[in-house]
């Protein structure tokens, strides 16, 4: 799914996948899960896609969009949380994001290396992406390969982990990606408070600790790479302009007082047609995308789209909170990674830059198998 290559290969698979899901349907005893109220709000969600896209300034355009990212949202949501609802699903779902990160953190060094870049980001010809994706990947991954810690016994597995997480959080600072790095930090965060919590850690030893892991990193970092040093230098004018997103938020923000109910139509290349901006004081489309999440779903699909979209986040953080609470072992510390990772990625970092539908059905999906593992084992 992470390829940035062969996106015929990538459809196959997931909707390969789906058409195996249906066929296996009655053989299936955990169904009752998509009854949950998540899903019914997922649903509503995407019905404000379809909405938008039927009252949409170009609704041909709009509908053809929907085989994408929404339909891709659909099919994996659903499909993960009831095939992954058992215990060795879920570990092999964690050894499958330990590997991937082991690839995607790989590559990022290979392209930093390789092309001499200014900062590390993904360039090969298996995959691309720019120093934010990056940090998005590894993000995703890092909460979920931490549970690794306490699945693995053994002190050379563990020693080969934490060799795996420097160099991870290593390549994170390389990325020089701002809102991964704060995503990290408020990831860090939350695992802290979760295990000061249950395994009665001291919250501001840990604290400390990571604090001085990540400074120490990024000192000897700075002073190593001199790309870096200089990225850090720029920190005070890029967080005045906010990296010149203000020039992109203020005429989507226009926009969209225009149509403020459906928006103006799902599809990105909305985004960038004058129509939307000929009533405001801007009269042109910006020159790049919004890099914000929230201002993305609020432009195309109208306020019923982003209250929708944020009952989905915060619904998904209130049940895997509530979850998480009562479950113990391998069931509870998936649903803390899925909640470290919508508030780092989903809530924080989505802030500063687009996010993709079909990555964040991956995430609802892992913590609504782990729900439905820790449901199934009080109930027997």
């Amino acid at each position: 799914m992470y390829f940035s290559k062969g996106e015929a290969i990538r459809t196959i698979l997931i909707f390969g996948s789906f058409v195996l899901w249906l066929l296996s349907l009655k053989f299936r005893e955990n169904l009752h899960i998509l009854k949950h109220p998540l899903f019914a709000v997922s649903l509503v969600f995407i019905l404000s896609i379809l909405l938008s896209s039927l009252f949409s300034m170009d609704p041909m355009y709009s509908l053809n969009r929907l085989k994408g990212e929404p339909l891709k949202f659909a099919v994996l949501f659903p499909m993960m949380a009831t095939v992954l609802s058992d215990e060795t699903k879920l570990r092999r779902a964690i050894y499958a994001m330990l590997f991937t990160m082991i690839f995607i953190v790989a590559m990022g060094y290979f392209s930093y290396i390789y092309y001499d870049t200014p900062l590390l980001r993904l360039n090969t010809p298996v995959i691309r992406g720019w120093h934010n994706k990056f940090a998005i990947y590894v993000n995703t991954f890092l909460p979920f390969s931490f549970i690794l810690y306490s699945l693995w016994k053994r002190k050379w597995l563990k020693i080969i982990l934490s060799v795996t997480m420097f160099f991870s959080i290593l390549a994170l600072i390389l990325s020089t990606s701002r809102g991964g790095l704060l995503a990290f930090l408020s990831m860090t965060f939350l695992w802290t408070g979760y295990l000061a919590k249950i395994r009665g850690y001291s919250a501001k030893k840990v604290m400390a600790y990571v604090f001085v892991v990540v400074l120490l990193v990024g000192v000897i970092s700075s002073f190593s790479f001199p790309h870096l040093r200089e990225r850090i230098g720029n920190i005070q004018k890029d967080l005045t302009t906010f990296n010149f997103r203000t020039q992109v938020w203020g005429p989507a923000m226009e926009a969209f007082q225009q149509r403020p109910l459906l928006g103006w139509g799902y599809g990105k290349q909305i985004y960038y047609q004058e129509e939307p901006y000929r009533k405001t004081s801007y009269k042109k489309p910006p020159p790049f995308k919004p890099h914000n999440t929230f201002l993305r779903v609020m432009f195309h699909q109208g306020i019923i789209g982003l209250l929708s979209y944020m009952a989905v986040l915060f619904g998904a953080l209130y049940f895997f909170a509530k979850e998480a609470g009562k479950a113990t072992g391998l069931r509870a510390y998936v649903l803390v990674a899925c909640i470290s990772v919508l508030v780092g990625n989903y809530l924080i970092h989505s802030m500063l830059e687009d996010f993709y539908l079909q990555y964040l059905a991956v995430i609802l999906g892992l913590g609504m198998a782990a729900k439905t593992v820790a449901y199934e084992n009080r109930n027997h």
